[in-house]
């Protein structure tokens, strides 16, 4: 990871943490650049808003994925859940975005990446045939059905999501 890298991570990291207290009007520039350890020199370089680092990290977490599943990784249905889950839970996406009111942006976002993830991991051709309020419904129920205890306990595993998604993707692209 660069320098420059690393002091977007922290940047990001250090909002994700103060959201968890305070909401996003109440954060200061200051407040992030402290718990980020940086200067404000550096934040600036980085980021031109608040609401530009949840939007900037969004984008490289969901473009990470995607290129660990483009790299070969995470092609069966289970690793590629538990992997997908950690990385949307670990991250905090979700929880900040709708913290910072940009769930709706969070969605266009996310649902751009899961075009991509679900051509690659379940072979469906997603890419103009899909309806974009059928993938931003699909993508909601699949969120929160992965932040649910359903799936902790095992009630559902990762191989039943998807092959749900699968013949989901294949009835509402006839």
């Amino acid at each position: 990871m660069s320098e420059e890298t690393a002091a977007e991570e922290r940047i990001a990291t250090a909002l994700i943490e103060l959201l968890r207290k305070d909401s996003l009007d109440r954060i200061s520039i200051t407040d992030i650049t402290t718990v980020a350890g940086v200067s404000r020199v550096s934040y600036y370089r980085h980021f031109s808003s608040k609401e530009d680092i949840l939007l900037k990290h969004t984008c490289y977490v969901l473009d990470s994925l995607i290129e660990e599943i483009r790299a070969g990784g995470l092609r069966s249905g289970a690793s590629f859940w538990q992997r997908f889950t950690k990385v949307l839970g670990e991250s905090e996406l979700v929880i900040s975005m709708e913290r910072a009111g940009l769930l709706d942006e969070f969605f266009s976002l996310f649902d751009e990446r899961m075009r991509i993830i679900f051509s690659i991991v379940m072979g469906l051709d997603m890419d103009d045939k899909i309806n974009l309020v059928m993938l931003k419904f699909i993508s909601g129920g699949l969120i929160r059905l992965l932040r649910s205890s359903v799936v902790d306990d095992k009630e559902i595993n990762e191989n039943d999501i998807t092959s749900f998604l699968r013949l989901l993707g294949e009835k509402v692209l006839l």
